[in-house]
């Protein structure tokens, strides 16, 4: 049977009783309209909180018991869903991370015997899979859940999921709501952020170097006949850690080019780089032990 008549007929009994304890009430015992329509208002709340949990039941297919102990299973088994949680983002990470190196490569060119190819610090191709991997871990494993398992299970666990909260410095947060925002506002915006990142890179080549930076920026030429002063900056220990051996190339229109700008900017400088650009420039090469301490040259406006 439909349990629609329940809530008027339910309704209707708290209203008369709201009137019978005015127009009924013993005389030593006076009633406060006001408190009285408190409590009608006060159990209208709750009848129709109750129409609501039993809606909501009937919508998930289940009665009052069976929902709070599939709830408590739930909660008792989070555990479960927070390894495969990591599993999984542990396993999206490194396709994530092989695509954004496969697609710099790609966008760089291929390479030959006469050029070598540089790249950021690959530190750039970790990040953003780092944290999309962590947020579609969670619906990735209950999508597999749905496909290869209990697909009612699953949704019933999405829908206990919604409801989910955890709470941090008195404040309560929606677990999945988090989740979803956090895509929305960090990890989308990341992405673009990487992708416009993908064709930055450093072509070595016989006879300049062309570097192009982030996003559409436009790629920039530093052939060899304008190199006025190639310097060799040694390695050395300082306050803030090891600083690596570089190669800076000073050219004749003021600009400056240092190797340790791509790649891991600890590691030393490549030898066979190091020894492509000494070959390909034909200068002496200088040394010094800090780039600061790198003698100014003369500007080209002095020397025409």
């Amino acid at each position: 049977m439909s349990d629609e008549p329940e809530k008027p007929l339910t309704l209707g009994l708290a209203h008369d009783r709201f009137l019978d304890a005015i127009n009924n009430s013993p005389d030593d015992e006076p009633i406060d309209p006001e408190d009285a329509a408190e409590d009608l208002a006060l159990q209208q709340e709750e009848i129709a909180a109750a129409q609501k949990h039993a809606d909501e039941n009937r919508a998930l297919g289940l009665t009052d018991d069976e929902r709070e102990d599939l709830w408590a299973s739930f909660r008792d088994h989070q555990w479960i869903i927070n390894v495969c949680n990591t599993v999984l983002a542990a396993i999206l990470i490194c396709p994530f991370h092989a695509a954004l190196v496969a697609m710099s490569q790609r966008l760089a060119g291929p390479a030959n015997s006469s050029t070598i190819q540089l790249f950021p610090d690959p530190i750039i191709w970790w990040i953003w899979p780092f944290f999309a991997g962590i947020c579609f871990a969670w619906e990735g494993t209950i999508l597999l859940w749905a496909a290869f398992g209990n697909a009612r299970m699953a949704r019933l666990y999405r829908i206990w999921a919604q409801k989910l909260t955890f709470n941090y410095k008195g404040s309560e947060f929606n677990a999945m709501g988090f989740n979803r925002w956090f895509m929305l506002l960090c990890v989308l915006p990341g992405g673009v952020a990487t992708a416009l990142a993908l064709n930055m890179h450093a072509t070595v080549g016989p006879t300049s170097i062309t570097e192009c930076g982030y996003a559409a920026k436009t790629c920039a030429v530093y052939p060899y006949s304008g190199v006025i002063r190639i310097t060799r900056v040694a390695a050395h220990e300082s306050s803030n850690g090891g600083t690596p051996l570089r190669l800076v190339l000073d050219f004749k229109d003021g600009r400056r080019w240092i190797s340790n700008s791509w790649g891991d900017e600890n590691d030393d400088i490549d030898p066979v780089l190091e020894k492509f650009l000494i070959s390909r420039v034909g200068l002496p090469v200088n040394e010094a032990d800090r780039i600061e301490n790198l003698q100014p040259l003369e500007s080209p406006r002095a020397n025409q």
